[in-house]
């Protein structure tokens, strides 16, 4: 089965930290010197871009603290 990019587990988590997608963005500008808009990081959040960088989602995964396959989903066809 294909696999996709979970955007729940990112709405889920980013809620749960309590941060505004502007925070996120500037929280991974800061860290890992990538720039993400906090609008292209609403469209991963509701699944209307499936695909981000391994790049983007390694940085995620280590600014959560959380390991890549949390934001993997199977894909439905």
């Amino acid at each position: 089965m294909n696999k996709t990019f979970n955007g729940e587990a990112l709405s889920e988590l980013r809620k749960k930290r309590q941060l505004s997608l502007e925070r996120l963005a500037r929280q991974l500008d800061y860290k890992f010197g990538v720039y993400t808009s906090h609008t292209t990081l609403a469209m991963y959040e509701s699944n209307k871009v499936q695909n981000p960088s391994f790049t983007l989602v390694a940085n995620l995964a280590d600014l959560f603290e959380v390991k890549l396959d949390y934001f993997v989903k199977d894909k439905v066809e």
